[in-house]
């Protein structure tokens, strides 16, 4: 309740301003960038799956990766630090750190918070050095972090029933859509492994196309998966992202998986992925407490004093940390050379807080590297600094932005005064 409160009464100030406020006053010159909130995807990792299963996928050998399952590599991390030293220098001209012409971060000026995993630890060490910090974040000492995985963690559960009847009556015509892509990649994958067709009750030489597709439930309930074509082919499509940007200088997919072809086959992830992830039942119970955190962090009310004090937050999680966020807040973005609402590695997704003359507006703002620079040598990085900056939703009053908190999160943490 003292989080509650503490919002209830920033709410009461600012919407006590004497001067209407509208969300084109970040337009003007005198706008002031007052705090950016950021939630950040890991950069790229291997894939999370053990080569047993890559293998009952395709008969093809699947490269070797430089690291462990599912961990950061080195290239993954030098692409964080370049993303964030040029974030850096591009809120240092904004005037977050200080007045003073390129002005760093100061000691306490930033706040990270990452998930347990090596990728995000490793992740927010990355961004931590482009931002020209000293590496030292925030972590969990529990095995499960709540914040980044509510349900997994035991804090919360949502409907099984109720989103796994949504999501069988969404798939044949899932399934309709995907036809074109699951056939190119059935193409380049070639036939499942023996093992794969037997399990299936199919004959030897059977494709990724012959398989059905059905969504199960996790024994403890926590969790729910598509198999199939579908589930298969949207951690291949993923995959070969992956390799993508590894590798530069080589066509991911067994040579086969150019930028073009990529372009063809991400749909098969990136739609598979909302289907679960974007379901408002699931994103609720995985996203509410990650919205929460963030609204407080952005109106400087958190329980902990450090991320009040800093002008820049991070939490560094998962693509379905993105997800779940995104579709409480109804905020969408297309990144360049990725399908509408993609989350690639080492993206994120940005809560600006700008003030003019006592109104306060919140700008949802998604950064990615392009596709093409998320396959480019490291020096093609340093020599051109660009990154995709989208515009996630419409520029919104911090009263507006509570509000809309509010409505998704729960009115026992955020209520707008009056009701």
């Amino acid at each position: 309740m003292r989080l509650a409160s503490s919002i209830c009464a920033l709410l009461f100030c600012i919407c006590s301003q004497p001067l209407p406020c509208s969300a084109t006053v970040i337009a003007q010159d005198d706008a002031r960038l007052v705090r950016v909130v950021a939630l950040a995807r890991h950069g790229v990792r291997a894939p999370t799956q053990d080569a047993s299963t890559l293998s009952l996928w395709s008969t093809r050998p699947w490269p070797q990766w430089p690291v462990k399952r599912a961990h950061l590599t080195s290239r993954g991390a030098e692409q964080i630090s370049f993303m964030w030293a040029h974030l850096g220098r591009t809120w240092s001209m904004l005037g977050l750190w200080g007045a003073e012409d390129g002005a760093m971060p100061q000691p306490g000026s930033v706040f990270v918070h990452a998930d347990t995993d090596q990728r995000t630890r490793g992740t927010a060490e990355a961004l931590l050095r482009g931002l020209g910090c000293t590496p030292d974040y925030a972590v969990t000492a529990r095995q499960r972090d709540p914040l980044f995985h509510p349900v997994k963690a035991g804090d919360t559960n949502f409907d099984a029933a109720q989103v796994m009847t949504a999501l069988r009556e969404a798939l044949p015509s899932l399934r309709a859509d995907m036809r074109a892509p699951l056939a190119r990649l059935d193409a380049i994958a070639g036939p499942l492994a023996p093992a794969m067709c037997r399990r299936h009750g199919l004959a030897p030489g059977c494709r990724l196309t012959d398989l059905p597709d059905a969504v199960y439930l996790s024994s403890d309930g926590r969790n729910i998966r598509l198999e199939g074509a579908l589930g298969i082919a949207s951690d291949m499509a993923e995959i070969f992202l992956l390799e993508y940007a590894q590798w530069p200088g080589q066509n991911a997919g067994w040579g086969q998986v150019d930028e073009k072809t990529l372009q063809c086959l991400l749909p098969l992830h990136s739609t598979v992925f909302d289907l679960i992830n974007r379901t408002w039942t699931l994103a609720q119970a995985r996203g509410t407490a990650l919205v929460r955190e963030m609204t407080a962090a952005l109106a400087g009310q958190h329980p902990d004093a450090r991320v009040n004090t800093a002008s820049l937050t991070v939490f560094v999680g998962h693509d379905t940390n993105l997800a779940t966020a995104g579709r409480l807040l109804g905020l969408h973005w297309q990144a360049e050379g990725y399908p509408v609402d993609d989350i690639p590695p080492g993206s994120v997704l940005l809560l600006e807080l700008w003030e003019q003359a006592g109104c306060h507006t919140v700008r949802p703002r998604f950064v990615a590297l392009p596709l093409k620079m998320l396959h480019a040598p490291l020096s093609s990085l340093e020599a051109r600094s660009h990154l995709t900056v989208v515009t996630a939703g419409k520029d919104m009053e911090l009263k507006e932005f509570f509000s809309l908190t509010h409505q998704c999160c729960g009115r026992d943490i955020f209520s707008l005064k009056g009701e």
